[in-house]
């Protein structure tokens, strides 16, 4: 097998070799075949050599001479090639005149000259190759003034396009068909005549008219780079035979214009001068192109938009499911329908088979159109619950989609529509075929029998209304614009038949539920929404159907009931409100006497908690105050340690910090230990004495302390006689005092005597000692300045100090 497969391969190597020095050593002819092969035909018949292969190219072919033989040319091309240093061999052949072609299934008018294209307002397709367009201007100019400037003919299509009477054709392979009118068809084409020849063999039904202002007639042939074998008999026996009606130049018409050498010069340099505003016409109109096909989609898109909103809102408005989902499906159709001819407008036209297929669709839409309006019509009444499509209309779906397999595949049999061998025209030029008759009967046979099935049905149940005559109405307008788009009729034929015909199908559906035909629930709406039962309706799957204005209102308070019925239930709901105020009323007062019984069992503990609450808060309040007033000395004291210099001031300032601090922190003590009881154990007052003479001692006096005190001290006594002492030393500090004994004993009260060594003045500033405590805080202080006793003695009274 492997040495099959060698085998093979080498064949086809060998076989591609040959075939490679078999082009290779071919001469090449190119021909242009822009819109027509009659050229090429004749050339290929009337060369004697088998060396020579004749092929075609577009209209611009002067730029490949160096890579061919030669390649077909207008006259004045080859005067301009004429002058080169190499020698070319010019061999003229045949004369083609530019002349006006008028489609005569679209135009009615009398067209005699270029000025009615443009009074009369014929669209008019142009091509935009550049060579072909200039000499087309050419043309127009020498009509319209008989001069060779090129700028009047300029002008005059520049006149025509900002009317939108130009459509700019960028194919290359006979004329493609795009504007804005339905089709696509242009009315007009401004091309050669053996163009237009070739277009009326094929089947279109073009006038040609040679302008009565005048016209130019060109000579186009070969020019070659080596002499070339041919036949000039055979050649034009060929073209005679490919263009069979054209005039030879024995029979030139009185306004056609052949060029002379120094017209040839001309029409080369004015081409030259023309080429930038001729871009510039083209690029401008091909904004307009884009414009139209906007403008087409901008209002396509929003009709299959409306299509699936309208159906959607009327399936909620139809009474039988059926009729629902038979209506639902018909919109989602209908926007395809439209889809396919938004897909059609953004299409390139070189795409020819995919947009025949496209072109194609509407017969099979129509069907499923009409399919979907039969099953409308069997099930208007039929049982709500009934959502299937009959059995019959399955089988009628598969007959309408073997005839829609046929439509779609007409390319190859053809029997639908007819069309030349290369499709050309295919839109507007095109004949019908044997099957096309009985497919219009089918889809006439079922859209007329689901609209007289439904006013029977109406007519039978007795709701045929006076409104059914605007659905009358509306289906003879529509068979009068189908019958005027297809004679053609202008103002018709301009129109967008798919789209009017989805708009008419939409009011006929909205018509025939406002008419009555489609049975409406519009009056079981109306009770749900506006009544005050608070109701709905749902269907099995539990989807809400209709719904009153007060169900499920926020803010109430309900208790659901439901009911089933057929198709669905019904669910009501019960406002409960007021009872559940009511209640929750009643748990809040049962709630509030049993916190009353709990608080009623409870006073004893809470007079006991309100108590010490009381007493902590005095406690704050007192905590409080002595911060308070001592709050200057800690400021003073920090102000210095602020200035970190070491000096004597600074470290006294620590001292005296130390001390006040262990002041605060010892009355906090005591006043928190004692607070509960108001006593407190003489061993307290005692170690708070003796922290704060070891820190006075550091700061600088000597102080001894005797202390001879047990048992338990009133609370209050120890904090009079604790600030009475902290101040006493802070002052002996202030004024650098003599040696200091602190004694504190009981006899028949308790008492603090301060001895110093020596005389010092402040002692009788008494108001150091008494401070906030005042006149009434029972307190005896004795003030001794004499010879040899020099101290303070402090003695609680009764009821205090």
């Amino acid at each position: 097998m492997a040495r099959f497969y060698r085998i093979l391969t080498s064949f086809v190597w060998v076989f591609l070799f040959a075939a490679v020095l078999t082009a290779a050593g071919q001469e090449i002819v190119l021909y242009d075949n822009t819109a027509d092969d009659g050229y090429g035909t004749a050339l290929a018949a009337s060369l004697t050599g088998t060396e020579y292969r004749v092929e075609g190219a577009e209209m611009q072919l002067a730029d490949q001479l160096s890579a061919v033989t030669a390649i077909e040319v207008f006259d004045f091309q080859a005067a301009a090639y004429g002058k080169a240093r190499t020698p070319l061999y010019w061999y003229p052949h045949y004369e083609t005149t530019v002349v006006i072609a008028v489609d005569r299934n679209l135009c009615k008018e009398e067209i005699t000259g270029w000025n009615d294209l443009l009074k009369k307002k014929i669209y008019v397709q142009l091509p935009v190759q550049k060579l072909e367009l200039s000499t087309i201007i050419m043309a127009v100019t020498y009509g319209l003034t008989h001069q060779l400037s090129g700028d009047e003919g300029f002008d005059f299509l520049r006149q025509m396009d900002e009317a939108g009477l130009i459509h700019w054709e960028y194919g290359t392979s006979g004329l493609q068909y795009f504007s804005p009118v339905a089709d696509g068809a242009a009315e007009a084409y401004i091309l050669f005549d053996h163009q237009a020849e070739r277009f009326r063999s094929q089947g279109a039904l073009l006038e040609v008219i040679v302008p009565a202002e005048g016209t130019l007639v060109f000579t186009k042939g070969l020019l070659a780079r080596s002499e070339l074998p041919i036949n000039e008999a055979v050649l034009r026996e060929v073209l005679r035979n490919e263009w069979p009606e054209r005039y030879d130049g024995q029979h030139r018409p009185a306004q056609v214009q052949p060029l002379s050498a120094q017209d040839k010069q001309l029409i080369l340099q004015e081409s030259l001068r023309l080429d930038d505003e001729e871009q510039a016409l083209i690029s401008h109109s091909q904004y307009v192109k884009i414009g139209i096909v906007g403008e087409s989609i901008f209002f396509c898109f929003p009709l299959a938009f409306f299509a699936l909103f309208l159906t959607r809102h009327m399936e909620r408005r139809i009474m039988q499911r059926g009729v629902r989902k038979a209506v639902l499906r018909l919109g989602t159709v209908l926007a395809l329908f439209i889809g396919i001819r938004i897909l059609k407008y953004l299409l390139n036209d070189s795409a020819g088979a995919l947009l025949r297929l496209l072109w194609y669709t509407y017969g099979p839409f129509e069907l499923l159109i009409t399919l979907f309006l039969l099953w409308i019509a069997y099930s208007i009444d039929r049982d709500v619950d009934d959502s299937l499509p009959p059995r019959w209309l399955k089988y009628l779906a598969g007959v309408d989609g073997v005839v829609s397999l046929v439509y779609l595949t007409n390319d190859y049999h053809q029997l639908v529509f007819t069309f030349a061998d290369d499709f050309l025209h295919y839109q507007h030029n095109y004949g019908y075929g044997a099957l096309h008759p009985l497919f219009l009967l089918l889809i006439a046979a079922q859209a007329f029998g689901a609209v007289g099935w439904m006013m029977y049905k109406a007519h039978r149940q007795r709701v045929l209304k006076k409104k059914v005559i605007v659905l009358i109405v509306l289906i003879v307008l529509l068979a009068l614009y189908l019958y005027a788009y297809i004679e053609g009729i202008t103002p018709f034929r301009r129109t967008q038949v798919v789209s009017v015909i989805v708009f008419f199908l939409l009011l006929f559906l909205k018509g025939a539920l406002w008419s009555g035909i489609i049975p409406s629930n519009q009056g079981y709406i109306n009770l749900f929404v506006h009544s005050d039962l608070s109701m709905k309706l749902m269907h099995k799957d539990g989807e809400i159907a209709f719904s009153s204005r007060f169900a499920g209102t926020e803010g109430r308070i309900v208790r659901q009931s439901e009911l089933p019925i057929r198709g669905g239930l019904i669910r009501w709901e019960e406002d409960i409100s007021e009872l559940q105020e009511k209640q929750e009323k009643l748990l809040h007062i049962g709630q509030a006497l049993q916190q009353s019984y709990r608080l009623l069992g409870q006073e004893r503990e809470l007079q006991l908690e309100s108590g010490v609450f009381r007493a902590k808060e005095r406690l704050y309040d007192e905590i409080e105050a002595v911060f308070a007033e001592k709050k200057r000395e800690l400021m003073k004291y920090l102000a210095v340690l602020e200035r970190d210099d070491d000096s004597a001031e600074f470290f006294q300032a620590i001292r005296r910090l130390n001390l006040l601090a262990c002041f605060l922190k010892k009355r906090c003590v005591m006043l928190l230990r004692g607070k509960e009881r108001q006593v407190l154990a003489a061993r307290e007052l005692h170690l708070a004495v003796e922290e704060s003479k070891k820190y006075a001692n550091e700061a600088g006096i000597s102080c001894a302390v005797l202390y001879d005190l047990s048992g338990e001290v009133p609370t209050e006594t120890a904090l009079r006689f604790y600030d009475i002492m902290e101040n006493v030393l802070e002052q002996a500090i202030l004024h650098r005092s003599a040696p200091l004994m602190i004694t504190f004993y009981k006899k028949e009260s308790i008492c603090m005597t301060f001895r110093f060594a020596a005389a010092e003045p402040w002692l009788q500033q008494q108001s150091l000692y008494v401070k906030k405590n005042g006149p009434d805080s029972n307190v005896r202080i004795c003030v001794h300045d004499e010879d040899g006793l020099c101290g303070i003695d402090v003695v609680q009274e009764e009821g205090g100090i």
